[in-house]
């Protein structure tokens, strides 16, 4: 189902800021039926988050 899923390594900041950014106005723009209570508690899950 979603084999188009890449993984990234090697990520610096800048990209990886400008990643989350993307990420975040289409999460906002096409999930209308999250509160900002829980895009938080989605955008700062374990497995989204960088290691960095």
């Amino acid at each position: 189902m979603y084999s188009n899923i890449i993984k990234l390594d090697n990520i610096n900041n800048k990209s990886l800021s400008e990643i989350l950014n993307v990420w975040e106005s289409a999460v906002k723009l096409t999930h209308d039926f999250l509160s900002e209570k829980d895009f938080i508690s989605i955008f700062f899950q374990k497995e989204y988050t960088h290691p960095l």
